[in-house]
């Protein structure tokens, strides 16, 4: 559920801790914090999400991760392990998920004009299993669907229906080649 009061990660941008701030307030001041980004893979295949229309950046609009803001202090793979148990009942320990990348990003939603100021840790787990075995938290999630990565490419960037951080096309072709963790 969205908690315009949750307690974020707000750093400076450097990437230095701050005080910690409200996700609203974080929002409408445009301050830097840290987000969670979580791929799930199964070989060539991303589990991807619609994103629920009650979000309140990029509503409806697909995209190829998982993840959430991080609360003061938290590790990216604690996060991650929330996020995505939170998100889609998926239980994995922090140690299953790989670190791939920070990536800095700054960008305005089209639709609700709220400007987000992101460092986003781009983790990334194996999973082999069934979508129809997954509970999505509605408020978040709307459905979900494997796609190939090589599919995903050509949507990302392109198509308006999805969601692009800007990081997505570097990390797709490790994903077809099944070495996304050597990045």
């Amino acid at each position: 559920m969205i908690d315009p009061g949750e307690m974020l990660f707000a750093v400076d941008k450097n990437n230095q801790p701050i005080a910690p701030v409200p996700r609203k307030l974080a929002h409408e001041k445009a301050i830097w914090h840290r987000v969670t980004d979580i791929w799930v893979i199964n070989s060539t295949k991303v589990l991807c999400q619609q994103r629920s229309h009650k979000k309140d950046t990029n509503p409806g609009k697909w995209q190829v991760q998982f993840g959430g803001h991080m609360a003061p202090g938290q590790s990216f793979a604690a996060n991650a392990v929330i996020e995505l148990r939170e998100e889609t009942g998926i239980e994995l320990p922090e140690s299953s998920f790989t670190q791939l990348m920070i990536h800095k990003n700054s960008h305005s939603d089209p639709i609700t004009h709220i400007e987000d100021r992101e460092f986003l840790g781009v983790m990334a787990c194996e999973w082999n299993g069934d979508v129809n075995n997954i509970h999505l938290e509605e408020d978040e999630v709307q459905q979900v669907v494997w796609k190939e990565a090589a599919e995903i490419q050509k949507h990302i960037g392109v198509d308006p229906n999805w969601v692009n951080h800007g990081y997505e096309q570097e990390l797709l072709p490790k994903i077809i080649d099944k070495n996304w963790g050597e990045l």
